[in-house]
This record gives C-alpha cells, structure tokens and sequence, in this order.
C-alpha cells in the first residue's frame, strides 16, 4: 500500500511533467509561427522587389523631390505624382522622358503639375495626362497605333516648345475632352498640331502657324504673338484673337455662335476668307484684306472699330457690318443684301463696289470720298446718306431702289435715281442733273425740308410729293410744278420760265429777274400770290394765264399780255 507521501509525489510528478509538454508545445507553435511570419516577410519583400523591378512607375513623392540631370528616363508604367500639390521639374533643362510602355500609362495624381524638357510617347498605347503639364522643348509621339497623348478633362497641357508626331499615328493627340486646355506659350514661332481642342490658348510671344487644320469647341483665348492661318481654323463657340497676320490663300477662320473680337487682322489673301458665325464679331483694326469676309450665311454682326483698310470683298448678312471710323476701300465689294452697312465714319473709295440688293441697306452716316468705283443699289435695296459728298463716284441706282437723303444741309449728286426722298430739316443743294421715277421732298415724314436747285435740272418721270417741303428753282427753264408744298422760282437776275399745265399749292416769286408764264400755258395757285418787289411778273402772250385763288398782290412790275384770274 501506497503512503500519502508517495502519492503525494506521484501526483507531482505527473503534475511537471504535464508542464513540461504544454511548454514544449507552445515553443513549438511559437517557433513555426516565426517562421512563417519570417516567410511572409520574405515573400512580401520579394513581392516588393519585383513589384519595383517590373510596376514600372516613376513616383514623385512630395513637393520637395528634385529630379535633375539632363539624361533620359524611360517610364513603362506611371509618372505618378500622388500628394504632391505644388510644380516639379521631370529632368534637367535638356533632359528626356520616354513613355515606352505598350499598355497605357497615366502621368498624374496629384494637383501638383510636373514639368517635362522633352516628352515622348514612343510604344503604341495610350497616355492620360491627368494633372496639368508643361513641355518646355519638345513633346512627340514616335510609334504608330491609336490616340497616343491625351489630356483629361479639366487639366492644361502647356506646350513650349514643338510637338510633332513621326510615328504614322492618324491621331496622335486627343486635345478635346470636355474643360480641357492646351495652351501654346512659347517664345519663338510654334507650330500648333492640326486637331480638335476643347479650348485652346496662344499666350507665347513668338507668334503660330499650324500643322493642320484646327477646330477648338470651346473657347479660343489668343493673347501672344501673330497667328498665320495657314490651314482652315474654326472657333466655334466664343473666342479672343490678338494679331492675325494672314489668312492665306484657300484657306478659312470660321467663328462660331457666341462671338467675340480680333485686335489686328492684317491681311486676307486673295482666296481666302473669314467667315463669321452668329456671334457678333468686333475687329479693331483692318489693315489690309484682299480675300474674303462675309456673315452672308451666318448672320453675325461684324463691327470694325477703328480706321480700316480693305481690297477685297466684305458681304454682311442680317447682322449689321459696322464701319465705326474712316474706311479705305481700294478694290473689291462690300456689300448686304439682307442687311445694313453702317459707315459711321468716312469711307473713302479707290475703286471696287459698295452695294445692297433687295433686304439691304447702306447707311452712310459720314462724308462719302468717292475718288472712283461706284455705290450701287439693285432691286429694292437702299441706301442713306446723312452727310455732303467731298467727292462723288460712279452712282448706279436700279430696280426699285430707294435713296434717301436724310441729314440737315448736304449735297445732292447728280444722278438718275429711282425712288429719291429728301428728308429732314436743312437745305439739300444739287449739284448736277437729278432724274428720278419717283421724288419726294420731305419723305413720308413730311418733313420741312428745302430743295435748292438752283439751275440744275429736275426730271420726275412718275410721282410727285412736296407737302410742307420748300423747292427752289433759280434756273431759265428748270422749274418743275408741284401741287403741294411751296415752289419759289428765285432766279436774281434774267428771265425765268414758270411751269404750267397746273396748280401749285403755294408759288413764291422772289429775288429778282422776270417769272414768266410763256405762251398756250396756264399756271394756278391755290393760295394767293405776291409779285415781290425786285420781281416783274410776266403774262408773255394773249394765251398765257394766271389763275389766283386768294389775293394777287403786286409789289413789283406786272405785264400782262394775257388773262389773269383773280379769285376761286
């Protein structure tokens, strides 16, 4: 039998070496578990390894990363510059990046933009530039395939330098994503790539020309140097031209629907053409065209503001062209059909045309200088002048066209004209032979205005209108009766014939001289008449007749070889 001692002992025995395996356990699991938290390690490290042997990414990591030297970087992956909120230079000055990857790759990230000497896409894939961008030297793309350089929505690409493309891609560069900017800022000439831009600005000094041709959708912003365009060009929402030094031949500016304004165009050659959209279209100064501007399909208001030159042809639509100072027109044809030509300022004509046809208006609200060419109106066109003419050219007046004459004192040229209208108050003086179809002193107004003849000659083929108008006749035989307004024969000396076969409204005989009512001609008035006292009324022969409907009152001579009638 057992004691309790040794049972005791028993007890404890079993007891440590029960211990003694629960140790050996526990440094056994905790042995292996090193282990394997050791190879995880290892394998996440090797993981790492090869994820930078072969992830392929250029990381900038902060603000303060310098990346300098003027040797080459070839990327496969990403340039990615996450966190970064302020500009890092790529390279050196004079330093390289390839984007060599065949998948596509993204430079971005950050809001900070990243600098670049020379930047190409040398493998056919995709490259997103997704935080803004500069090139300063060069960007290209070298390798054929699909779009190859993109700039995302809502980020600018500055381009410095040049961009080219020698890889045979059919569109190398997709400059259209929705706001969107491509900016051209260098200092010498650039040639802008031929595609389609969301918005497109020109802020280098050295002046643009163009690869091919270029349509921007959104907005055009052009504040450096000339542009030349020298492949079609289309703004087509709103836009802001600096100098534009040329449109060259065959070749087109077309504006779009929101308008906008031009600082300089210096000259259109011949074959080439500005079109303009809907928008209004405001340009500073013209020094030269010998192409084409027209808004004849579009309808836009064109306005030149300051003193212009023009040797080519200028067309408005409904829209009115603007001439708001002196214009210089040396050849060519500015001319509406459905619209008004405003010339605020004095034009001066070489040579060429200004017209208006049926729905057109020229309005010439300053001193024509008609050295040559011609102003000319076909069908129902119209034209206003509202000034003298400091020299007239050719004026050629068809169809059922209208001239009014609607300034204060101003000449009237010689001319045959068809609807001729004689408006507002002031002394209109002609200075040759006027014929018309139809004349009209006062217009439809019914001004007061006053007609002075003087000796020239006046032809009215059709219709006669004079209410509250004044003409004078001072000529032997150049008066004309009209039954309404006052006709004043006012010859100062000689012998005037008096127009017959009628009534007049009111007949004035002033000055001087003798008025004379000739043989087998009968003269009425219906007002009274006064013989003023330097006059001499002369009833010629035994058929002359004088027939008075209020007094007859003579403050002058009166010899009558005829019959008067005194008296309604």
């Amino acid at each position: 039998m057992e004691t309790t001692t040794a049972k005791q002992n028993k007890v404890t025995g079993n007891t440590k070496t029960s211990s003694l395996l629960t140790l050996n356990k526990r440094s056994y699991t905790m042995k292996h578990t090193s282990i394997f938290r050791r190879g995880m390690s290892a394998l996440v490290a090797l993981v790492l390894l090869v994820g930078l042997s072969f992830g392929q990414n250029l990381v900038i990591g902060s603000n303060t990363v310098t990346v300098g030297g003027n040797g080459t970087i070839n990327v496969k992956g990403n340039i990615v510059n996450t966190g970064v909120t302020t500009a890092v230079n790529v390279g050196g000055t004079s330093s390289t990046v390839n984007l060599n990857g065949s998948s596509a790759q993204t430079i971005g990230g950050g809001s900070g933009a990243l600098n670049f000497a020379t930047l190409r896409a040398t493998a056919a894939s995709t490259k997103s530039i997704t935080t803004d961008a500069t090139v300063a030297t060069a960007l290209s793309v070298t390798s054929g395939g699909a779009t190859q350089v993109e700039v995302a929505a809502a980020k600018t690409l500055t381009i410095a330098g040049t961009i080219a493309s020698g890889g045979g891609a059919t569109a190398p560069y997709k400059f259209d994503n929705g706001t969107s900017v491509v900016d051209y800022s260098g200092g010498a000439s650039q040639a802008m790539w031929g595609t389609t831009y969301n918005a497109l600005n020109m802020s280098g000094a050295g002046g643009f020309t163009m690869q091919g041709n270029i349509i921007v959708s959104n907005t055009v912003n052009h504040t450096g140097g000339a542009l030349t365009v020298d492949n079609n060009f289309t703004a087509s929402t709103g836009y802001t031209f600096g100098t534009i030094s040329n449109v060259a031949a065959g070749k087109s500016l077309t504006l779009g629907t929101i308008g906008g304004s031009i600082a300089t165009l210096s000259d259109i050659t011949a074959t080439g053409q500005l079109i303009n959209g809907s928008g209004a279209l405001t340009i500073a100064t013209l020094t030269n065209n010998h192409g084409t501007i027209t808004a004849s399909a579009n309808n836009g208001a064109i306005s030149f503001t300051n003193a212009a030159t023009n040797n080519g042809d200028i067309t408005g639509g409904t829209g009115t062209v603007t001439f708001a100072n002196t214009l210089s027109h040396a050849t060519g044809t500015i001319s509406s059909s459905v619209g008004t030509v405003l010339f605020s300022g004095a034009p001066s004509i070489a040579s060429g045309t200004i017209s208006a046809g049926t729905g057109g208006t020229l309005d010439f609200n300053a001193a024509v200088n008609g050295t040559g060419g011609t102003i000319a109106l076909t069908g129902s066109g119209v034209a206003n002048f509202a000034e003298t003419f400091t020299a007239v050219p050719t004026l050629s007046f068809g169809g059922t066209s209208t001239v009014n004459f609607d300034g204060t004192s101003q000449n009237v040229p010689a001319a045959t004209y068809v609807n001729l209208n004689m408006i507002g108050v002031g002394t209109k003086t002609a200075l040759g032979t006027i014929a018309a179809t139809n004349f009209d002193n006062g217009g439809s107004g019914n001004t007061a205005t006053i007609t002075d003849m003087g000796t020239q000659t006046l032809t009215i083929s059709t219709g006669k209108e004079n209410t509250n108008g004044t003409i004078l006749f001072g000529g032997a035989a150049n008066g004309v009766l009209f039954a309404t307004g006052t006709v004043n024969y006012n010859a100062a000396s000689g012998t005037q014939t008096i127009a017959g076969s009628g009534t007049y409204s009111t007949l004035l005989l002033t000055v001087g001289g003798t008025k004379q009512i000739p043989a087998t001609t009968t003269v009425g008035t219906a007002a009274g008449l006064t013989v003023a006292s330097s006059v001499t009324l002369d009833l010629a022969a035994s058929d002359s007749q004088l027939d008075v409907a209020g007094d007859l009152t003579v403050n002058g001579f009166l010899t009558n070889a005829g019959t008067i009638n005194v008296g309604p």
